[in-house]
Protein backbone atom coordinates (compact mmCIF):
# COMPACT_ATOMS: atom_id res chain seq x y z
CA UNK A 1 0.00 0.00 0.00
CA UNK A 2 1.15 3.54 -0.77
CA UNK A 3 0.22 6.07 1.12
CA UNK A 4 0.58 10.08 0.31
CA UNK A 5 1.31 12.01 3.54
CA UNK A 6 0.20 15.69 2.31
CA UNK A 7 1.31 18.45 5.41
CA UNK A 8 3.11 22.01 5.76
CA UNK A 9 6.55 22.15 5.87
CA UNK A 10 5.97 23.97 8.75
CA UNK A 11 4.40 20.62 10.35
CA UNK A 12 7.39 18.85 9.11
CA UNK A 13 8.05 16.86 12.64
CA UNK A 14 4.87 15.34 12.95
CA UNK A 15 4.64 14.29 9.25
CA UNK A 16 7.86 12.62 9.91
CA UNK A 17 6.88 11.33 13.08
CA UNK A 18 3.78 10.03 11.32
CA UNK A 19 5.60 8.76 8.57
CA UNK A 20 7.86 6.29 10.76
CA UNK A 21 4.79 5.06 12.80
CA UNK A 22 2.89 4.02 9.45
CA UNK A 23 6.35 2.32 7.78
CA UNK A 24 6.38 0.69 10.84
CA UNK A 25 3.11 -1.20 11.46
CA UNK A 26 3.82 -3.41 7.98
CA UNK A 27 6.36 -3.88 5.88
CA UNK A 28 3.51 -3.93 3.37
CA UNK A 29 3.03 0.22 3.80
CA UNK A 30 5.29 2.35 1.71
CA UNK A 31 4.81 6.36 2.46
CA UNK A 32 5.94 9.10 0.74
CA UNK A 33 6.48 11.88 2.70
CA UNK A 34 7.80 15.22 0.70
CA UNK A 35 10.24 15.86 3.94
CA UNK A 36 11.85 12.82 3.77
CA UNK A 37 15.10 13.25 1.98
CA UNK A 38 15.11 10.14 0.01
CA UNK A 39 12.12 10.63 -1.61
CA UNK A 40 12.96 13.67 -3.62
CA UNK A 41 16.50 13.09 -4.96
CA UNK A 42 19.23 16.16 -5.78
CA UNK A 43 18.01 17.67 -9.24
CA UNK A 44 14.98 15.93 -9.58
CA UNK A 45 11.90 17.71 -10.30
CA UNK A 46 9.90 18.51 -7.43
CA UNK A 47 6.39 19.44 -9.11
CA UNK A 48 7.03 16.09 -11.15
CA UNK A 49 7.97 13.89 -8.48
CA UNK A 50 4.61 15.20 -6.01
CA UNK A 51 2.19 14.97 -9.22
CA UNK A 52 3.71 10.99 -9.79
CA UNK A 53 2.86 9.88 -6.18
CA UNK A 54 0.03 11.16 -6.22
CA UNK A 55 -1.28 9.29 -9.14
CA UNK A 56 0.50 6.26 -8.00
CA UNK A 57 -0.81 6.18 -4.39
CA UNK A 58 -3.62 4.40 -2.89
CA UNK A 59 -4.42 6.48 -0.16
CA UNK A 60 -3.94 10.24 0.82
CA UNK A 61 -3.62 11.46 4.29
CA UNK A 62 -3.66 15.13 4.42
CA UNK A 63 -1.91 16.86 7.97
CA UNK A 64 -4.82 19.48 7.99
CA UNK A 65 -3.49 22.65 10.38
CA UNK A 66 -3.50 26.06 9.92
CA UNK A 67 -0.40 25.73 7.91
CA UNK A 68 -1.93 23.47 5.80
CA UNK A 69 -4.43 25.61 4.27
CA UNK A 70 -1.95 28.58 3.94
CA UNK A 71 0.51 26.73 2.03
CA UNK A 72 -0.21 26.38 -1.65
CA UNK A 73 1.15 23.30 -2.40
CA UNK A 74 -1.15 21.44 0.36
CA UNK A 75 -4.22 23.01 -1.31
CA UNK A 76 -2.60 21.54 -5.01
CA UNK A 77 -2.50 17.97 -3.45
CA UNK A 78 -5.65 18.07 -1.57
CA UNK A 79 -7.30 19.71 -4.91
CA UNK A 80 -5.54 17.18 -7.06
CA UNK A 81 -6.88 13.80 -4.68
CA UNK A 82 -10.39 15.22 -4.65
CA UNK A 83 -10.30 15.05 -8.64
CA UNK A 84 -8.63 11.73 -8.64
CA UNK A 85 -11.56 10.64 -5.53
CA UNK A 86 -14.49 11.86 -7.51
CA UNK A 87 -13.61 10.16 -10.88
CA UNK A 88 -12.78 6.58 -9.50
CA UNK A 89 -14.93 4.13 -11.11
CA UNK A 90 -15.26 2.86 -7.13
CA UNK A 91 -15.69 5.49 -5.16
CA UNK A 92 -14.34 5.35 -1.94
CA UNK A 93 -14.64 7.40 1.57
CA UNK A 94 -11.41 5.65 2.28
CA UNK A 95 -9.10 6.89 -0.61
CA UNK A 96 -8.66 9.98 1.52
CA UNK A 97 -8.00 10.09 5.39
CA UNK A 98 -8.04 13.61 6.90
CA UNK A 99 -6.07 13.95 10.34
CA UNK A 100 -6.11 17.01 12.30
CA UNK A 101 -3.41 19.19 14.11
CA UNK A 102 -4.98 20.74 16.73
CA UNK A 103 -5.39 24.19 17.43
CA UNK A 104 -7.65 23.68 14.15
CA UNK A 105 -10.63 22.06 15.46
CA UNK A 106 -13.13 19.64 13.45
CA UNK A 107 -15.85 22.14 12.51
CA UNK A 108 -13.36 24.78 11.27
CA UNK A 109 -11.02 22.30 8.99
CA UNK A 110 -12.72 21.15 6.06
CA UNK A 111 -16.16 23.91 6.20
CA UNK A 112 -16.88 25.12 3.50
CA UNK A 113 -15.41 22.44 0.76
CA UNK A 114 -16.70 19.39 -0.65
CA UNK A 115 -14.85 17.42 1.73
CA UNK A 116 -16.89 19.25 4.77
CA UNK A 117 -19.10 15.96 5.59
CA UNK A 118 -16.15 13.71 5.54
CA UNK A 119 -15.07 12.17 8.91
CA UNK A 120 -11.94 13.34 10.49
CA UNK A 121 -9.01 11.71 12.51
CA UNK A 122 -7.06 13.72 15.55
CA UNK A 123 -3.93 13.15 15.68
CA UNK A 124 -2.97 13.41 18.93
CA UNK A 125 -5.24 10.81 20.17
CA UNK A 126 -5.05 7.18 20.91
CA UNK A 127 -8.56 6.41 19.36
CA UNK A 128 -8.06 7.43 15.81
CA UNK A 129 -4.35 5.65 15.76
CA UNK A 130 -6.21 2.27 17.20
CA UNK A 131 -9.16 3.12 13.91
CA UNK A 132 -6.17 3.54 11.13
CA UNK A 133 -4.69 0.16 12.55
CA UNK A 134 -8.27 -1.94 12.31
CA UNK A 135 -8.99 0.00 9.30
CA UNK A 136 -5.76 -1.04 7.85
CA UNK A 137 -6.48 -5.02 8.97
CA UNK A 138 -9.73 -5.16 8.00
CA UNK A 139 -10.98 -3.35 4.93
CA UNK A 140 -7.07 -3.33 3.04
CA UNK A 141 -6.10 -7.09 4.31
CA UNK A 142 -2.83 -5.27 5.69
CA UNK A 143 -0.70 -7.69 7.81
CA UNK A 144 -0.01 -5.91 10.77
CA UNK A 145 2.81 -6.05 13.32
CA UNK A 146 2.27 -7.25 16.68
CA UNK A 147 2.36 -4.31 19.65
CA UNK A 148 1.10 -2.16 16.86
CA UNK A 149 -1.16 -0.75 19.30
CA UNK A 150 1.63 0.32 21.78
CA UNK A 151 3.64 1.75 18.82
CA UNK A 152 0.58 3.86 18.20
CA UNK A 153 0.49 4.92 21.75
CA UNK A 154 3.60 5.78 21.68
CA UNK A 155 3.64 7.77 18.27
CA UNK A 156 0.65 10.16 20.08
CA UNK A 157 2.87 10.63 23.04
CA UNK A 158 5.38 11.66 20.94
CA UNK A 159 3.33 13.46 18.35
CA UNK A 160 1.70 15.57 21.42
CA UNK A 161 5.35 16.50 23.37
CA UNK A 162 6.43 18.24 19.20
CA UNK A 163 2.50 20.28 19.77
CA UNK A 164 2.99 21.42 23.03
CA UNK A 165 6.83 22.14 22.23
CA UNK A 166 5.46 24.45 18.91
CA UNK A 167 2.40 26.07 20.29
CA UNK A 168 2.69 29.61 19.45
CA UNK A 169 0.27 31.68 22.40
CA UNK A 170 1.37 35.08 20.83
CA UNK A 171 0.22 33.26 17.13
CA UNK A 172 -3.31 31.85 18.35
CA UNK A 173 -4.26 34.69 21.11
CA UNK A 174 -6.51 37.72 20.02
CA UNK A 175 -4.67 40.52 21.69
CA UNK A 176 -6.67 43.18 23.66
CA UNK A 177 -5.84 45.99 26.13
CA UNK A 178 -8.56 47.60 28.17
CA UNK A 179 -9.25 49.63 31.56
CA UNK A 180 -11.39 50.17 34.02
CA UNK A 181 -13.54 53.61 32.18
CA UNK A 182 -16.11 53.79 34.77
CA UNK A 183 -14.76 57.07 36.63
CA UNK A 184 -13.12 59.17 33.10
CA UNK A 185 -14.16 62.41 32.07
CA UNK A 186 -15.80 62.48 28.37
CA UNK A 187 -12.91 63.49 26.84
CA UNK A 188 -10.62 60.64 27.46
CA UNK A 189 -10.67 57.12 25.70
CA UNK A 190 -9.73 54.53 26.71
CA UNK A 191 -6.76 53.83 24.20
CA UNK A 192 -5.46 57.25 25.79
CA UNK A 193 -4.67 55.12 28.98
CA UNK A 194 -3.30 52.02 27.11
CA UNK A 195 -2.56 51.08 23.95
CA UNK A 196 0.07 48.28 22.28
CA UNK A 197 1.29 47.14 19.33
CA UNK A 198 2.72 43.92 18.29
CA UNK A 199 5.41 42.10 16.09
CA UNK A 200 6.59 38.34 15.89
CA UNK A 201 6.07 37.68 19.63
CA UNK A 202 6.93 41.06 20.92
CA UNK A 203 4.05 43.06 22.30
CA UNK A 204 5.01 47.09 23.42
CA UNK A 205 2.31 48.13 26.00
CA UNK A 206 2.17 52.00 26.60
CA UNK A 207 -0.04 53.44 29.66
CA UNK A 208 -0.64 56.71 30.75
CA UNK A 209 -3.21 56.77 34.14
CA UNK A 210 -3.64 60.37 33.72
CA UNK A 211 -3.33 61.21 30.37
CA UNK A 212 -4.68 64.71 30.23
CA UNK A 213 -3.28 66.03 32.95
CA UNK A 214 -6.09 66.57 34.95
CA UNK A 215 -5.00 67.12 38.39
CA UNK A 216 -8.30 65.96 39.81
CA UNK A 217 -8.50 63.05 37.82
CA UNK A 218 -9.47 59.60 38.97
CA UNK A 219 -7.30 56.98 37.86
CA UNK A 220 -8.50 54.07 36.13
CA UNK A 221 -8.73 50.84 38.89
CA UNK A 222 -6.82 48.57 36.46
CA UNK A 223 -5.26 48.54 32.96
CA UNK A 224 -4.50 44.95 31.47
CA UNK A 225 -3.28 43.45 28.41
CA UNK A 226 -5.55 40.71 27.48
CA UNK A 227 -4.24 37.16 25.78
CA UNK A 228 -7.86 36.13 24.71
CA UNK A 229 -8.15 32.67 23.50
CA UNK A 230 -11.58 32.08 21.56
CA UNK A 231 -11.36 27.79 21.73
CA UNK A 232 -9.98 27.94 24.87
CA UNK A 233 -5.84 26.42 25.57
CA UNK A 234 -5.92 22.98 27.39
CA UNK A 235 -2.28 24.01 29.79
CA UNK A 236 -3.26 21.02 31.63
CA UNK A 237 -1.93 18.91 29.14
CA UNK A 238 1.62 20.34 29.64
CA UNK A 239 1.48 19.53 33.75
CA UNK A 240 0.89 15.72 32.87
CA UNK A 241 3.30 15.59 30.43
CA UNK A 242 5.85 17.60 33.13
CA UNK A 243 4.91 18.31 35.94
CA UNK A 244 7.68 20.93 36.38
CA UNK A 245 6.51 22.83 33.77
CA UNK A 246 6.40 26.61 33.76
CA UNK A 247 4.82 29.62 32.10
CA UNK A 248 7.42 31.88 31.18
CA UNK A 249 7.84 35.81 29.70
CA UNK A 250 10.43 38.37 29.36
CA UNK A 251 9.24 41.25 30.69
CA UNK A 252 10.93 44.59 29.59
CA UNK A 253 10.53 47.33 31.96
CA UNK A 254 11.32 49.89 29.70
CA UNK A 255 11.12 52.84 30.98
CA UNK A 256 11.21 51.48 34.46
CA UNK A 257 7.58 52.92 35.57
CA UNK A 258 6.39 49.34 36.74
CA UNK A 259 6.90 48.00 40.21
CA UNK A 260 4.68 45.05 39.98
CA UNK A 261 2.72 43.41 37.04
CA UNK A 262 -0.35 40.84 38.08
CA UNK A 263 -0.47 37.70 36.21
CA UNK A 264 -4.25 36.25 35.53
CA UNK A 265 -5.29 32.91 34.33
CA UNK A 266 -8.93 33.14 33.53
CA UNK A 267 -11.53 30.10 32.19
CA UNK A 268 -14.42 29.11 30.68
CA UNK A 269 -16.74 31.19 28.93
CA UNK A 270 -17.53 33.64 32.19
CA UNK A 271 -13.88 34.19 32.45
CA UNK A 272 -13.74 32.98 35.95
CA UNK A 273 -9.96 33.66 37.65
CA UNK A 274 -8.44 30.32 38.13
CA UNK A 275 -5.51 31.88 39.94
CA UNK A 276 -3.89 35.49 40.45
CA UNK A 277 -0.25 36.34 41.08
CA UNK A 278 1.77 39.71 42.15
CA UNK A 279 5.15 40.05 40.14
CA UNK A 280 7.20 42.55 41.53
CA UNK A 281 9.23 44.01 38.76
CA UNK A 282 12.97 45.80 38.47
CA UNK A 283 13.43 48.30 35.33
CA UNK A 284 14.97 46.14 32.13
CA UNK A 285 14.50 42.85 31.48
CA UNK A 286 12.72 40.66 33.63
CA UNK A 287 12.69 36.59 33.21
CA UNK A 288 8.87 35.49 34.97
CA UNK A 289 8.48 31.85 35.63
CA UNK A 290 5.09 30.82 37.04
CA UNK A 291 4.78 26.72 37.98
CA UNK A 292 1.94 25.80 36.79
CA UNK A 293 1.59 22.61 39.79
CA UNK A 294 0.85 25.75 41.87
CA UNK A 295 -2.59 26.09 40.05
CA UNK A 296 -3.08 22.24 39.23
CA UNK A 297 -6.63 22.17 38.56
CA UNK A 298 -9.19 20.87 35.58
CA UNK A 299 -9.88 24.69 34.80
CA UNK A 300 -6.73 24.49 33.09
CA UNK A 301 -7.81 22.60 30.62
CA UNK A 302 -10.09 25.43 29.24
CA UNK A 303 -8.16 28.55 29.28
CA UNK A 304 -9.78 31.51 27.93
CA UNK A 305 -7.81 34.36 28.64
CA UNK A 306 -4.46 35.48 30.23
CA UNK A 307 -3.89 38.69 31.77
CA UNK A 308 -1.36 41.25 32.71
CA UNK A 309 -3.02 43.83 35.04
CA UNK A 310 -1.47 46.70 36.59
CA UNK A 311 -2.87 49.04 39.22
CA UNK A 312 -2.24 53.00 39.47
CA UNK A 313 -0.19 51.62 42.95
CA UNK A 314 1.98 49.07 41.01
CA UNK A 315 3.52 51.88 39.22
CA UNK A 316 5.77 54.68 39.81
CA UNK A 317 4.89 56.90 37.24
CA UNK A 318 1.59 57.13 35.72
CA UNK A 319 2.77 57.36 32.22
CA UNK A 320 5.02 54.91 31.06
CA UNK A 321 6.13 51.49 28.49
CA UNK A 322 6.84 47.70 29.14
CA UNK A 323 7.34 44.56 26.31
CA UNK A 324 6.22 41.42 26.88
CA UNK A 325 7.80 38.43 24.80
CA UNK A 326 9.22 34.98 24.45
CA UNK A 327 5.83 33.77 26.31
CA UNK A 328 6.40 30.01 26.23
CA UNK A 329 5.24 26.95 28.24
CA UNK A 330 8.65 24.86 28.68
Amino acid sequence: MKIFLSHSTKNKKIALKFADFLESLSGEIEVFCSSEKENISTGQNFNKVIFSELSLCNVFIPLLSKEFFESKYCMFELGFAYCYYCTRDNMQDEYILPFLLPPLSKEEALKGTPLADMQISEINKKESMHNLIQWLKGKNNIDIVAKANSKASLCVSEIEQILLQEQNFYKNARIIACCDMSNQLDDVRENDIINYNSDKGSIVVNYDFNPKKHKRLKRASFISLVLGFVDRIDILKYLKVNINSNFRFLLTNSTGSLKNIFVEFKYSDTHNILKKFEIPLEAGENSISISLAEMKSDALAKITEICFVVHPTDVYDDRGTYCISNIEIS
